[in-house]
């Protein structure tokens, strides 16, 4: 960094030595607190446990309401080929692309068990898989963010109109987001237990071998591992033996997907279409969302112009919303860091952009940018 007597100080990036400053105060604090009692931490978890079993039990019980019901038509498809059948048939049948396969596999290991392919039977697995993924989502964001949090989030998830319908129909896509569930949360988990890595691939392996979809969140791992600079042989591992486990049914069914026809057709509003249907064809959620991401990505440039406007030299930011309200800080930096450096590459007005943080790791992830800008 330049030093203060410069006569002509060119645009500077720095993070704020006062962050180093509360971060050193903060972890002097901690060391001198006394930890809390054990039963203490241990009421806490066990009403974040309870929290989940409530959400998971009402889940169950509201969307076995009418399981009795005929099947649709894609659950009669599923039904009468691919689970009232020979077990090979679930791995390797296909009918324009109906089966879910190892969805099919678990559904007949049901009707096997208890000898009923009667609706409300099979219905059983896709309402417990939903239950189970909205008392995860329940369980994990309380233990980070509160019990109000979770239980909003469970709320959530268990009233989306689209995961409503999917789940109670004798289809695999419940179990898909249960495993996405339970992936995602190892993924984001800051504690590293020995039982993660078996359960992570297991989940990822079995929502590949459920529906191609899974193989979006496979990527989506991928580039948060990558950009939070965690990549390792390790994670490479469980990603490769998840594909294998996963693609073994898409194995029997590459001849079909490649000798069937594939008219082109162009539809304009498939964006669109994808956007109400990931959030629920609710044309208010699909509006407050877009805001929020086009907010994200205007508000650095937006200030820095303000500030360029106003004759103002410098400008400090603070890491927005990676506290409380959980927004990836490694995602945080990397886009303050471009967005400030592209600005002052092509304004001189503001000299100097700070960076107020509030935590040690955030401060390394702000300096880990910096210094791989310098390198460039």
């Amino acid at each position: 960094m330049r030093g203060a007597t410069q006569a002509a100080p060119e645009p500077d990036l720095d993070v704020l030595t006062i962050a180093q400053v509360v971060t050193r105060d903060r972890t002097q604090r901690v060391a001198t607190r006394r930890e809390p009692p054990r039963s203490v931490s241990t009421y806490r978890f066990r009403g974040e446990a309870l929290l989940g079993a409530i959400a998971a039990l009402a889940t169950a019980a509201c969307y076995s309401i009418g399981s009795s019901r005929a099947f649709d038509y894609d659950g009669s498809v599923t039904v009468v080929l691919f689970i009232r059948a020979p077990i090979s048939a679930a791995i390797r049948g296909q009918y324009v692309f109906n089966n879910h396969p190892y969805f099919s596999l678990l559904e007949q290991f049901v009707w096997r068990i208890t000898g009923s392919s009667s609706e409300s039977t099979l219905r059983l697995l896709p309402v417990a898989c939903a239950a189970g993924a909205v008392g995860i989502v329940g369980f994990v964001v309380s233990r980070r963010w509160g019990i109000l949090a979770g239980g909003s989030a469970a709320a959530i998830v268990a009233t989306n109109p689209v995961f409503i319908q999917e789940s109670r129909e004798v289809r695999g896509y419940s179990l898909m987001v249960l495993c996405a569930v339970v992936s995602s949360c190892i993924l984001w988990s800051r504690e590293r237990l020995p039982w993660h890595r078996s359960v992570y691939v297991a989940a990822m392996g079995l929502g590949l071998g459920t529906h191609l979809f899974m193989f979006v969140v496979l990527a989506i791992h991928v580039v948060v591992v990558a950009s939070s600079h965690r990549m390792s042989r390790s994670w490479e591992c469980r990603w490769a033996v998840a594909t294998a486990i996963g693609s073994v049914p898409y194995l029997f069914e590459l001849r079909e997907l490649l000798g069937r026809p594939h008219p082109r057709m162009f539809n304009p509003n498939f964006p669109l279409i994808a956007a109400r249907d990931l959030l629920g064809h609710q044309w208010l959620t699909v509006a407050i969302t877009g805001c929020l991401v086009a907010l994200a990505l205007w508000r650095y440039r937006h200030s820095l112009a303000l500030a360029a406007e106003r004759k103002l030299r410098t400008v400090a930011f603070p890491a927005i919303s990676c506290g409380a309200f959980g927004y990836p800080a490694a995602q945080a930096a990397e886009i303050a860091v471009r967005e400030c450096a592209q600005f002052l590459a092509g304004d001189k007005t503001v000299e100097r952009v700070s960076f107020a943080l509030f935590s040690a790791e955030l401060l390394q992830l702000y300096e880990r940018q910096l210094s791989s800008l310098a390198e460039r």
